[in-house]
């Protein structure tokens, strides 16, 4: 699963190193990014804050979904007090428990790609199906501006320690954006 961000990365300093060892510091940065949001956001999906926090839809029954309160999925997760993205929880514990995050570097397409892996039980859509207006795919993959701050700024200060043990001084300065 992928979410879109443009990453514009200025960095000063690091003139004269070859372009491999700028790749690998660049992917090794990118790759702590990403850990850094499966430690730091990822566990707030899935409480009934992070609903709210990320604007998840109405699941079917709940107010606001245009649905009748049946005996719904919704229903039963009420009377057991799930939060939303767990319906049997078996989801939520693969995803926490899976760090697995990688980083590649395409010159052609001038863009990085970080892939956090997630529990292919996340790829169900119910908008596009016309039965709802759940997709979990892109509710687990949403970030709040400040969070996008943040990761910004250690993306940051990893580069400086990477370009640091390799004896550069640099500058270096980060945006992601929409």
């Amino acid at each position: 699963m992928a979410a879109g961000f443009k990453l514009e990365l200025k960095v000063s300093g690091a003139e004269g190193m070859k372009k491999k060892k700028l790749n690998d510091i660049t992917k090794e940065a990118l790759r702590s990014t990403g850990r850094r949001w499966h430690e730091e956001y990822l566990e707030g999906h899935f409480t009934k804050a992070g609903g709210e926090k990320y604007g998840y839809g109405a699941r079917s029954g709940e107010p606001g979904s245009g649905r009748k309160f049946k005996r719904s999925y919704v229903a039963s997760k009420a009377k057991k007090g799930k939060p939303p993205l767990v319906l049997s929880g078996k989801g939520r514990a693969e995803a926490l428990a899976n760090k697995i995050v990688k980083a590649r570097i395409s010159s052609k397409m001038n863009a990085a790609v970080v892939t956090v892996s997630l529990p292919r039980v996340f790829n169900f859509n119910l908008r596009k199906s016309g039965r709802g207006n759940t997709n979990a795919n892109e509710e687990i993959r949403r970030v709040t501006n400040s969070e996008l701050r943040d990761l910004e700024t250690h993306l940051v200060k990893v580069l400086s320690q990477l370009y640091e043990k390799e004896g550069r001084k640099v500058s270096a300065a980060a945006t992601i954006s929409r």
